[in-house]
């Protein structure tokens, strides 16, 4: 019995199984702060305890304190209104279990959206169709976009947000916006440091001949240049454009021969080429095949390269 009340043993055991709960003594059942803490540690425990905490208001609120999932169990009816009005603004994952009429009031709704985007699709079904709540959720969780109306992913700005947020997400625009030009060209600028030939799969294939998105996709990532008709592969000024565009990436010299199949080119078309890349991006050389590194190949250019 001694050791069974051990309050330090009586904790590791809740951690380790509820199911020790049963060789507990009466008197540690009891004891008002030792089941607390239990709690804070094994929520699982809560329908468990005496029915005298259950149904005890300060005892569930001093519980969801050291966890709030302990509303799972509890019964969320015992708290008062000023409760929830109070809590959630500090902890917005108590939104999750709060009654219906805390998950319709708009100014909560607000602080609990800018604070924990994820509370999102907690609202109630008449706060989730406000526009300007839906555009603050997407901006700081663009998955929140695939849950949205028919009508909020065919608004412009909305789908915009969430797509700077994570570009995987275009795929739940409306298939107008998806075919939208300005959209794809704008959500290409803002995130020119990602990689962006996931939009290919989702993209209207008459986008694909428009020679600016090719431009911004090639910007983006020199993998979209696979995706580049077998005309525009040929095409030398958009090849030409592609080496201004994107000199970061130039490097990567293997993707270059399905811009113009340069292996069934000549020998003088495949070194005006080469060469167009190496002024670019320096650091082509270091890709180059062994029979493009002999010296003499780049002495008669302005171009100093240091090899």
């Amino acid at each position: 019995d001694r050791v069974k009340s051990n309050k330090h043993l009586v904790v590791n055991s809740i951690i380790d199984s509820v199911e020790n709960y049963q060789y507990i003594p009466d008197s540690c059942k009891l004891d008002r702060e030792l089941v607390l803490k239990m709690l804070g540690y094994n929520i699982e425990l809560f329908p468990l305890i005496s029915d005298k905490f259950k149904n005890d208001v300060e005892f569930i609120i001093s519980a969801v304190k050291k966890n709030c999932r302990i509303l799972k169990y509890a019964d969320k009816t015992l708290l008062p209104h000023s409760f929830w009005e109070l809590n959630v603004i500090d902890n917005p994952l108590l939104f999750e279990y709060a009654p219906e009429h805390i998950k319709d009031m708009y100014s909560i709704a607000q602080i609990v959206i800018e604070k924990n985007p994820s509370m999102y699709e907690y609202l109630s079904n008449n706060l989730k169709n406000k526009r300007d709540l839906a555009l603050m959720g997407v901006k700081k969780n663009g998955a929140i976009l695939a849950t949205l109306s028919a009508e909020l992913r065919d608004d412009f700005e909305i789908v915009l947000a969430a797509c700077n947020d994570s570009i995987f997400v275009y795929q739940y625009a409306s298939q107008e916006l998806k075919n939208n030009k300005d959209l794809i060209l704008e959500i290409l600028d803002n995130n020119r440091d990602k990689n962006v030939s996931f939009i290919f799969n989702h993209m209207n294939e008459n986008l694909l001949k428009e020679y600016d998105i090719l431009l911004a996709m090639a910007y983006n990532s020199l993998l979209s240049v696979d995706k580049l008709s077998d005309e525009l592969k040929k095409d030398k000024n958009l090849k030409k454009k592609i080496l201004q565009k994107n000199p970061s990436e130039v490097y990567n010299y293997a993707y270059y021969h399905k811009l113009d199949e340069l292996n069934n080119k000549d020998a003088q078309e495949r070194q005006e080429f080469i060469l167009e890349a190496i002024i670019a991006n320096p650091v082509t050389i270091k890709y180059l095949e062994e029979e493009w590194k002999d010296k003499d190949f780049y002495i008669n250019y302005e171009t100093v390269i240091i090899l």
